[in-house]
C-alpha cells in the first residue's frame, strides 16, 4: 500500500489462494484519499536481472514508491520495469492490480 510518500507491505493473512485448505486470517485497513493499493503476482518480485538476482519484495516496494501516482501509470511502470529487468523476456506470469482512492474533488473533475 502506498500512502503519501511511503510504501508499506501489508501482513500476509493466509496461504496462497486455492493451494491449501487452511483458514485465512483477516486484517482491516482503511484506505484514505490518495492511497494506492497494489496487488501483484510473484512475477513482479521474482523477475531476475542478467546476473540472476531477483527483484525481491523490497525492490518491488521501491519501484512502487518511485512510480507516478495514477493507478494505471503505476501498473504500466511496474510492468515496464519487469520487462526491462528480464531482458524483455517473460519467464513468469505477471498480473498487477493497482487501486487508487480518489478524493471527492478529484472524482468529480
Amino acid at each position: 500500500m502506498r500512502r503519501r510518500n511511503e510504501v508499506v507491505q501489508l501482513a500476509i493473512t493466509g496461504p496462497v489462494l486455492g493451494v491449501m485448505d487452511e483458514p485465512f486470517g483477516a486484517e482491516t485497513i482503511y484506505l484514505q484519499p490518495g492511497d494506492t493499493l497494489v496487488l501483484a503476482t510473484d512475477g513482479l518480485t521474482e523477475v531476475r536481472n542478467r546476473a540472476g538476482e531477483q527483484l525481491s519484495g523490497q525492490g518491488a516496494m521501491e519501484l512502487i514508491e518511485r512510480a507516478r501516482p495514477g493507478a494505471q501509470q503505476l501498473a504500466d511502470e511496474l510492468a515496464a520495469a519487469v520487462r526491462a529487468r528480464g531482458g524483455n523476456r517473460a519467464r513468469d506470469d505477471l498480473a498487477i492490480l493497482a487501486i487508487r482512492v480518489l478524493d471527492g474533488e478529484a472524482a468529480g473533475a
